[in-house]
């Protein structure tokens, strides 16, 4: 793959977008009656008191949490702050990527909606690649178009630019697998 493509590959990619302009951030919460700012990783509190400064929203009920990873437990608890919420809840999802699209992905499990939900991504060095052969996932640092091997079955997967917002990785399908025998 050529630096050329590379870059077309990451253009046209199917990750969601985290929010780059402040005036969006700012009108999520305009009308917000609750604010949950869910944090991962160290850098993520700063991320976000950045991106939705708490005056922002001076009505709103504010709620933060912390969690070093988006592990089964945070999952979780996303998932419980979401069934007792009301209308008017904003979720702000900060941390590196694959964390955040992880609890992006619960959220809209939850009943969350897209137009609810903002993210905010501190590192992007790691990405989710999704077997097409064994259906594993397999955490890296190398970019899309890179080359992987897979932690399920060890075949060598190249890194596709597209994205799955069900399962927040991206997929990986065998190298040579035209030339396969």
């Amino acid at each position: 793959m050529t630096a050329g493509t590379a870059v077309l590959a990451t253009a046209t990619t199917s990750v969601p977008r985290a929010a780059t302009s402040s005036a969006y951030t700012i009108s999520l919460l305009v009308a917000a009656r609750e604010c949950i700012v869910y944090c991962f990783g160290t850098a993520a509190p700063a991320a976000a008191s950045t991106t939705w400064p708490r005056a922002s929203a001076p009505a709103a009920l504010w709620r933060e949490f912390t969690a070093p990873r988006a592990d089964r437990s945070a999952l979780t608890h996303i998932g419980t702050l979401l069934s007792t919420a009301h209308v008017g809840v904003r979720l702000l999802l900060a941390g590196p990527e694959t964390d955040v699209y992880q609890a992006r992905s619960q959220a809209l499990a939850c009943g969350a909606l897209d137009e609810e939900i903002a993210l905010c991504t501190t590192d992007r060095s790691t990405l989710r690649v999704h077997c097409a052969h064994c259906k594993t996932v397999t955490e890296t640092a190398q970019p899309i178009g890179g080359v992987v091997s897979c932690a399920g079955c060890d075949r060598s997967l190249l890194t596709y630019h597209h994205f799955s917002r069900r399962s927040t990785a991206y997929l990986g399908f065998m190298v040579d697998a035209e030339e396969a025998q």
